[in-house]
């Protein structure tokens, strides 16, 4: 048994390799890049072409879809089996409602854990320190609640990636932590009440 508490009593390394086995498959959900668009990215970090005609050529081939529903909000034992088989170092690190508690009002930095969702299709929240720029991972979470949020990106890494390099940290949601007790009904009563407020502004300045 790898965790005390009675919901998680039959998570053994055993089980959790074979939910790995049947589950797990390297970059099995992410979106494949095209040849033609990191040519254009390299062309222009290079300065051959100009922002906009990098733009047009993007949403030709590869258009930003609208998200007209949220992802399946995964239940704790699920970010377990997903953290486990990307890597077991992760849940160690602790995960929220789990082996893992943090105090109302801190600074967090929350983004998605790339590999759970390109991996697994689990929809994993990765929390770090938001006392400092770049800050450690201090936890994972199936979802964060945060006030006073800011956004923060690296325009220049991302036409890195976009130009072939390797996938790294470019955007985190910058707040104070809430550690709101959400049931998965709840919380997807939520974020999809948002994202329908989101849809309708988006209309409306259509």
């Amino acid at each position: 048994m790898i965790f005390s508490t009675s919901a998680f009593a039959s998570f053994t390394v055993k089980t959790l390799e074979a939910w790995k086995a049947e589950n797990y498959a390297k970059d099995k959900f992410r979106v494949k890049r095209l040849e033609k668009l990191e040519d254009a990215a390299k062309a222009l970090r290079e300065g051959e072409i100009t922002s906009g005609e990098f733009r047009e050529l993007a949403d030709a081939y590869m258009p930003i879809v609208p998200i007209e529903e949220m992802p399946n909000f995964p239940t704790k034992q699920e970010v377990v089996q997903a953290l486990h088989a990307t890597d077991k170092r992760k849940v160690a690190k602790g995960i929220v409602g789990v082996n893992k508690t943090i105090k109302d009002g801190t600074p967090i930095s929350a983004r998605l854990d790339i590999p759970a969702y390109n991996d697994t299709d689990t929809w994993v929240v990765s929390l770090h320190d938001g006392t400092t720029k770049n800050g450690d991972t201090v936890g994972y979470a199936q979802t964060a609640v945060l006030n006073d949020v800011n956004f923060t990106t690296n325009p220049l890494a991302a036409s890195a990636i976009a130009a072939g390099n390797v996938k790294t940290t470019i955007a985190r949601m910058n707040g104070k932590q809430l550690r709101l007790k959400l049931t998965p009904k709840k919380n997807n009563f939520l974020k999809t009440k948002a994202l329908k407020k989101i849809m309708l502004k988006t209309i409306f300045y259509l």
